[in-house]
């Protein structure tokens, strides 16, 4: 298949390939402990209770979701930090799903979104690394998209997170534990 770029964009058929979001991993920062191995660069997560899972995942709408990250360097006192915009559209959300609470009711959220490629990247956790804290997401946007059945918007939601950070996104893993 050609997928070389058109005048305007790239063939239909090639546009799943090209990248960007595919899903969303959100659980209660306190809920979970972040290792960040700082050599390789990779997080690991765990459960703060033993056996729990604590993320919830959502499908994101194809082509609707991104995930921007700005550093900002300060080379007078050799600092950096990260600035993290995620726009997410879940598919199939409605406020009686599970974990739709967490979404809802915590205004920090521990986030990992999924690729088109099949990578996870922590983008945000409750952590103290090098003496500097990551809070969590802020939720600064929440939208429930209600309409009749056929509406392209219903059943969507759309979450709007940013974070200011001293962590880059890192790759992980959380299949072993989401909430079924």
């Amino acid at each position: 298949m050609n997928c070389k770029p058109q005048v305007f964009a790239f063939p239909a058929s090639c546009s799943p390939k090209m990248g960007g979001l595919q899903a969303i991993y959100v659980a209660d920062p306190t809920a979970v402990n972040v290792t960040v191995n700082e050599a390789t660069g990779r997080a690991t997560l765990a459960a703060v209770t033993s056996g729990a899972k604590p993320f919830y995942t959502w499908e994101l709408a194809p082509n609707a979701s991104t995930l921007e990250s700005t550093a900002q360097v300060n080379a007078a006192n050799n600092t950096r930090f990260w600035q993290h915009v995620l726009t997410a559209v879940l598919n199939n959300f409605s406020p009686e799903t599970a974990g739709a609470d967490v979404l809802t009711r915590l205004t920090r959220l521990c986030i990992v979104v999924e690729t088109r490629g099949g990578d996870q990247l922590l983008v945000s956790a409750e952590k103290v690394i090098s003496g500097a804290v990551s809070r969590g997401a802020e939720v600064t946007g929440f939208v429930i998209n209600e309409g009749t059945q056929r509406s392209d918007a219903a059943g969507r939601a759309t979450i709007t997170a940013t974070l200011d950070s001293f962590l880059t996104p890192l790759a992980t893993s959380v299949s072993n534990l989401v909430n079924a």
